[in-house]
C-alpha cells in the first residue's frame, strides 16, 4: 500500500484539527457563559466559533505542519524516531493544554497562545499531566466496553458488533472529549482568578494545583 505523502497528510491533519478547535472553542465559551451564571445556547456558541475563525484557522496550519513534521521524523527514523515523537508529542501535548480558551477569550495569535498555555504549565503543571493521565483512563474505559460489547454481539451477528462497537468508541470520544474541554476551561477560568462555576464551590481545582519548586499542594 502506497502511504500517502506529506502534503496530503498535512491537509488532513489540517481539516481535522480545525473542525476540533471550531466547536472546542464554541465549547469553550459556552463552558463560560455557564460558569458566570449566563443562559447559553448551541447557536450563540457556534456563532461565537465563527467569529474566531481567523484564529482556529491560524492554529490548526500551525498544528496541523507540527503534526507532519512529526509523522515524517517517525518515518525516516524508524524506532528511534517513534521514541522522539512519543517524547515530543508529550511535551506539545502539556504545553497547547490552554491553547483552545486562549485562543477563544484572548486576542492574540497561535504563536502567543502557545507560549502563554506553555507559561501558565510552567506555573501550574500538576492540574495539566492529572487531567492528561485521568481522561486517557476514560478512553481505556470507553474501549474496554466497545470490545465487550463486539465480542458479546458478534455472537449474534458479526455487522451489528462491528457497528456498535464503532458507535461505541465514537460516542466515548465525543463525551471524554467534551468533558475534558470543561476541565481545562474550568483551570484556565481558575488560573486567571474568575469562576469556575461549581469548580470553586468543592475546591476541586485547589487540590489538582501543584506548586513546582515545593511539590506541595495549594
Amino acid at each position: 500500500m502506497k502511504r500517502s505523502g506529506p502534503l496530503h497528510s498535512s491537509s488532513s491533519y489540517l481539516i481535522t484539527f480545525f473542525i476540533v478547535i471550531f466547536f472546542n472553542i464554541g465549547l469553550v465559551y459556552c463552558v463560560r457563559q455557564v460558569f458566570q451564571g449566563e443562559e447559553v445556547s448551541v447557536k450563540e456558541g457556534l456563532g461565537y466559533s465563527v467569529e474566531k475563525v481567523n484564529v482556529t484557522l491560524a492554529w490548526s496550519a500551525l498544528a496541523a505542519t507540527v503534526g507532519t513534521l512529526l509523522r515524517m521524523l517517525e518515518e525516516r527514523l524508524g524506532f528511534i524516531g517513534q521514541l522522539v515523537v512519543g517524547l515530543t508529542g508529550m511535551v506539545w501535548s502539556l504545553a497547547t493544554f490552554f491553547v483552545v480558551p486562549i485562543l477563544a477569550f484572548e486576542h492574540i495569535g497561535p504563536i502567543d497562545a502557545l507560549k502563554k498555555s506553555a507559561d501558565m504549565i510552567k506555573k501550574q503543571w500538576g492540574e495539566a499531566i492529572g487531567a492528561n493521565f485521568s481522561f486517557a483512563a476514560f478512553y481505556m474505559l470507553g474501549y474496554l466496553v466497545a470490545i465487550a460489547f463486539a465480542i458479546i454481539m458478534f455472537k449474534v451477528h458479526h455487522v451489528v458488533a462491528i457497528i456498535g462497537a464503532a458507535v461505541i468508541i465514537i460516542l466515548i470520544h465525543i463525551i471524554v472529549s467534551s468533558a475534558k474541554t470543561v476541565f481545562i476551561t474550568a483551570a484556565y477560568q481558575h488560573m486567571q482568578q474568575a469562576s469556575a462555576g461549581k469548580f470553586d464551590q468543592h475546591s476541586v481545582l485547589e487540590k489538582l494545583f501543584v506548586r513546582k519548586n515545593s511539590g506541595k499542594r495549594f
